[in-house]
């Protein structure tokens, strides 16, 4: 996967390299790692297109591409983000992405 700052496109792409889906993202983020929406984790927020991630499906979801994710970990090397409904409980079912750099 890669992201191109100038432009806000995302990319992904096999393990040989072929891209495989695109779309554009922002990042929303807390450079002082403050609390953010009351959950001192969260580092801020990656918006993308709809299933522009590598991997871009929310588990149990019937094949839905969420398009809000949650920040946990951001540095040069590693992506970490979770994804749970709006409104859902602290108890309730999440989806896990981490990345790491190739």
């Amino acid at each position: 996967m890669s992201f191109d700052w100038a432009t806000g496109n995302v990319k992904s792409y096999t393990a040989e390299g072929k891209e495989i889906r695109s779309g554009k993202f922002e990042l929303k983020y807390d450079q002082n790692r403050q609390e953010v929406n009351g959950t001192p984790w969260n580092l801020g927020t990656l918006e993308t297109d709809a299933g522009s991630i590598l991997f871009p499906f929310k588990i149990n979801g019937g094949g839905t591409k969420p398009t809000s994710f949650q920040i946990i970990k951001l540095s040069n090397d590693q992506m970490i983000l979770t994804y749970a409904d709006e409104g859902t409980g602290s108890w309730s079912e999440a989806t896990f992405w981490s990345f790491k750099k190739k």
